[in-house]
């Protein structure tokens, strides 16, 4: 039960860019994936970072495979 989700920091604070689902709804037998997209404005120095949460109460794993934990980053502009 509960909530999990994923987002994007910059510099260490939330940046609106974020996904989360209620995972009692699917069920403690399901494995569920996410995913987040997002365009986040950097300047020279700023830094992001993922960010990972969840609040069933207990200790939870991402999958052991790396085919299911990757990330993507686009640079546009300069």
């Amino acid at each position: 039960t509960g909530v999990r989700g994923l987002g994007i920091l910059k510099n260490g604070a939330t940046t609106g860019v974020n996904a989360e689902f209620w995972s009692d709804v699917l069920g403690s037998s399901v494995n569920a994936t996410n995913s987040v997209t997002g365009t986040v404005h950097l300047n020279a120095g700023d830094y992001i970072q993922p960010e990972t949460f969840q609040n069933s109460g207990g200790a939870l794993a991402l999958a052991t495979q790396a085919r299911y934990n990757t990330i993507s980053i686009t640079r546009v502009g300069n």
